[in-house]
Formats: C-alpha cells, sequence, structure tokens
C-alpha cells in the first residue's frame, strides 16, 4: 500500500508477555486500535481492542461488590497470529478512488463479483475526495481487473496519484 506520507514512524509495540490491562492503557493512551507484538524485533502477532474484549467476555466472574472482574491474561494468550490482510495468498492489490458514500463501495464489489473473484481483504482509507480502496484479489491478471473496473466508472490510480 501506498501509506509512506500517513504511517507512523514511532511504532507503539506490545510484547507477548504483557498483559491486557497495560495494552489496553497503550491503546487507550496513544489513541490507536491495534498493536503489533514484537519479540526479538520481529512481528509475532496483533493484538486489537476487539480482542481484548472478546477476551473478557471468556472468563469472568463476579465480585462480592457486584464487580465484573477480569482474568489478567497476557497478549500471548489473545493476539491474532496469521496474516489478518492474506497476503501470502495468491492475488494481486488494486487500488480504486471512491467518493465517500458506502452506494460506492456496494457498486465496487458488485464489479468484482461479476469477475467471479473472490476478494482476499478490503481497506477503505480516507482521501481528499473520499476513499481510496485497497483491494487484495484471489487473481494474478491485475489488467484485466483494472480494465473491469475502470469500465464499472471508477478511477483506478497510479503510483504517482499517489505522491502528489
Amino acid at each position: 500500500m501506498f501509506v509512506g506520507k500517513r504511517m507512523t514512524r514511532k511504532v507503539v509495540t506490545a510484547s507477548r508477555g504483557d498483559t491486557l490491562k497495560f495494552a489496553s492503557h497503550l491503546l487507550k493512551e496513544n489513541r490507536i486500535h491495534q498493536l503489533p507484538v514484537v519479540e526479538d524485533g520481529h512481528l509475532i502477532g496483533f493484538l486489537s481492542g476487539t480482542d481484548i474484549r472478546n477476551s473478557t467476555f471468556e472468563e469472568t466472574t463476579v465480585s462480592e461488590r457486584g464487580e465484573i472482574a477480569v482474568k489478567n491474561k497476557t497478549v500471548g494468550e489473545v493476539m491474532t497470529r496469521e496474516d489478518i490482510l492474506r497476503i501470502e495468498e495468491a492475488g494481486v492489490r488494486v487500488e480504486v478512488f471512491l467518493p465517500a458514500d458506502a452506494t460506492s463501495l456496494v457498486q465496487l464489489i458488485r464489479a468484482i463479483a461479476e469477475l467471479n473473484l473472490a476478494i482476499r481483504s478490503l481497506i477503505l482509507s480516507p482521501s481528499r475526495t473520499g476513499y481510496v480502496a485497497f483491494i487484495r484479489i484471489s487473481t494474478i491478471d491485475v489488467a484485466s481487473v483494472k480494465k473491469a473496473v475502470r469500465h464499472a466508472g471508477f478511477a483506478v490510480p497510479e503510483v504517482a496519484d499517489f505522491l502528489e
């Protein structure tokens, strides 16, 4: 993806042994939604606020005062280990400019569905005029996908469009 202008260079991370309470504090303090989990300088997983919330439903008890007490699990127990964008599977990524309305996203998905291709992942990123959809599709024929998407009325940018 073309994220150079938007990415942070000071990455907040967690380690496998950190408590969920500590990780939750990092998410809140840094106003982020996901933490890379790093061990010996290598990425080993991700932890999101959703992962933390879901883990609290598993083993809760109620104290005598009626407060919910959560077992203090570690990041390593609940982190996501697979590659959530499925980039290890065969496929291509196509970027598409979209206006800021849900109808255009539905139309884009329909255009791809007409090609009988599976969508491996889809990320929307804000742009000056709406959104950029980063779509990973189960094909290696990027030219045909771009042609079909353009034919459906969408703008498919080139690398230079992101460097302005």
